[in-house]
């Protein structure tokens, strides 16, 4: 009997192979696990292989990760590995791979695209990286932003312009005070600057 493996299949790793013969094996991001995946979608401690009584291994994710563990699609905290399945850890998805002999998970595999046909189904995948990593533009965000920055602004421009023509109106007419006090009508309110000469 050969011993199972783990076989990366998303592309940028596809082909990548890690013979599973140790009791237990750390997978993640970190140069400290054994099996290290180098991916943003990957947690630096993912997931981890345990070894059980009948040399098959048991995938176990009891909240390491960010993005989750799935086996066949569906999240899991710990399921059994069974030959063909499909570990995903984030957005990288492996084959678990032993002997011939036991069950296989997998039924059959057939593709959906049909060249000549104008019906193209394909497999569509969502991101599962967090989003400050997805590098996402939001154009009503930032577009508030501006705005909220540009009226800023103009108040402190409104603002300098008031202070301006307070201090060159106080005219020699008045005599003198310790402050000076400008009034204006904004929206309906009083805004009051005092200004302490010193």
């Amino acid at each position: 009997m050969s011993n199972p493996k783990l076989i990366i299949l998303s592309e940028q790793l596809r082909g990548q192979t890690f013979e599973l013969t140790d009791q237990k094996y750390g997978i993640g991001r970190s140069d400290e696990m054994e099996i290290c995946i180098v991916d943003p979608t990957v947690s630096g401690h993912h997931c981890e292989l345990q070894r059980n009584e009948d040399d098959t291994y048991t995938a176990v994710d009891e909240s390491f990760s960010t993005n989750g563990t799935r086996i066949n699609g569906m999240i899991i905290t710990r399921q059994k590995l069974v030959n063909s399945d499909i570990l995903q850890c984030g957005g990288v998805e492996c084959m678990y791979d032993c002997d011939s002999n036991t069950p296989s998970s997998v039924i059959s595999t057939q593709t959906q695209i049909k060249i000549n046909s104008e019906a193209l189904v394909t497999n569509t995948r969502t991101n599962l990286a967090p989003e400050n990593l997805q590098n996402r533009e939001k154009p009503g965000v930032n577009m508030a932003i501006k705005i909220v920055i540009a009226v800023l602004i103009a108040v402190v421009v409104l603002l300098v312009i008031m202070l301006g023509l307070g201090l060159g109106s106080s005219g020699g007419d008045a005599p003198p005070t310790s402050s000076t006090t400008i009034e204006t009508g904004l929206n309906q309110s009083i805004l009051s600057i005092e200004l302490k000469e010193s």
